[in-house]
């Protein structure tokens, strides 16, 4: 009945198409969740992310659990979690993308996953990190330690949005460290983002963790900007 009072009141209406949402559904209709487009890459050795840091970051596997193109129901779901504040669901999404890993089984054992940093200003000024919060719902359905301060973002850099792929990497070259070195030892780690697209940022990372013996890195992106 509460419910039912509450969605006369308040009608809740599909994060994408804005149609009102039936009782069992959840953020998106039924409709909408099935036309995301979905990867399978979680389940391929050479799909176009891993394929993607060859030569640059030596990688364990990395995927994405959709596609990404402009003005795509993805864009606008992005946006909604990125810039107008909707963490539930960013954690849903979170969620979406552990239930495909742990389908896979080209990932192995993860022992740490790990979001990309936000610079703690930057942070401030959004009131959270987009990636943690899809870190924490991968967490909770794969049930391995979430650990948002195992990497660091030393420097604030500008905004990556219209930079070419040489300019991308200048700009992350260096601005991660790993809070404490000595205890990350031979971990493999999944490190956490929204979007992919020239990759840059995780190289970044990926190097850094790297660096320690024994390690292992994995990626797992929401999305994968189509090249």
């Amino acid at each position: 009945m509460l419910s039912d009072l509450l969605d006369l009141f308040f009608p809740r209406q599909c994060v994408c198409c804005h149609e009102l949402l039936l009782h069992h559904e959840k953020l998106l209709c039924d409709p909408c969740w099935q036309q995301l487009p979905k990867t399978n890459f979680a389940e391929e050795h050479n799909n176009p992310v891993i394929s993607l840091f060859r030569g640059r970051a030596e990688l364990h596997h990395a995927s994405a659990l959709y596609s990404f193109r402009p003005k795509s129901k993805i864009q606008k779901l992005i946006h909604s979690f990125k810039y107008h504040g909707n963490t539930n669901l960013a954690f849903t999404l979170g969620q979406e993308m552990g239930k495909q890993i742990c389908k896979s089984k080209l990932f192995g054992q993860i022992d740490l996953i790990v979001p990309v940093p936000l610079h703690p200003k930057k942070q401030r000024k959004r009131g959270y990190n987009q990636a943690e919060i899809l870190a924490a719902g991968m967490a909770e359905e794969m049930k391995v330690e979430l650990n948002p301060e195992f990497l660091i973002r030393a420097k604030m850099n500008s905004t990556q949005t219209n930079k070419s792929a040489a300019e991308r990497w200048d700009n992350v070259d260096g601005i991660f460290q790993l809070e404490e070195p000595k205890a990350s030892y031979g971990k493999h780690v999944l490190i956490v983002d929204d979007v992919i697209t020239t990759g840059s940022t995780l190289e970044s990372c990926a190097q850094e963790i790297l660096k320690v013996e024994n390690n292992k890195v994995s990626v797992a992106c929401l999305a994968w900007a189509e090249h």
